[in-house]
């Protein structure tokens, strides 16, 4: 958690948040955009993810997304593929990022969710790495639930609808 903690806080600290670059919301949008079109591909993904929690997901992603908080750049794709070991020198380096404006705790979402087999694990995870990066651990929390659904779907899809992989991220979904 320490090392996922500093590769955050090595990456908001130290970069400028140039207004060149778009904010979170859009990314979020284009995010969203992209995964329904799962739904399309695989219309039987619906009976694990129904579309309304899909859309109350994305509402609560753009109203967080909105709300006053820190600005940083983020990542803005900072999902475990995107984090290689540097090694004892270096520690997590960043790759391949999608860079936009917002809230530091929107890049933390996936590492939250990695290999996560309960929701308890994610809050607790969330509980933990919030502090470590300056954000509120209920807010990461909220991040996550609005991107709890995305993920379920994302993982149905994958998996061919295993209702057991997806079930944390249902849980914490049905929060929103």
């Amino acid at each position: 958690m320490e090392s996922v903690a500093s590769l955050l806080r090595s990456l908001h600290d130290n970069a400028v948040p140039d207004p060149a670059y778009r904010p979170v919301a859009d990314h979020i949008t284009y995010l969203f955009d992209s995964s329904r079109k799962l739904y399309e591909w695989n219309p039987d993904l619906v009976e694990l993810v129904s579309p309304e929690l899909y859309e109350r997901s994305h509402e609560l992603a753009m109203r967080l997304a909105a709300e006053a908080s820190p600005t940083v750049l983020l990542h803005g794709d900072l999902t475990p593929v995107n984090v290689l070991d540097g090694g004892a020198e270096r520690g997590l380096v960043a790759i391949d990022p999608a860079p936009c404006l917002g809230d530091p705790a929107f890049d933390a979402i996936d590492l939250v969710f990695w290999r996560a087999d309960d929701a308890d694990t994610i809050a607790t995870r969330a509980e933990q790495l919030a502090p470590a990066i300056g954000a509120d651990p209920g807010r990461l929390l909220d991040w996550c639930a609005a991107f709890a659904g995305m993920v379920a779907l994302e993982i149905a899809e994958r998996s061919g609808g295993s209702r057991e992989q997806v079930e944390p991220f249902l849980a914490l979904a049905a929060r929103v």
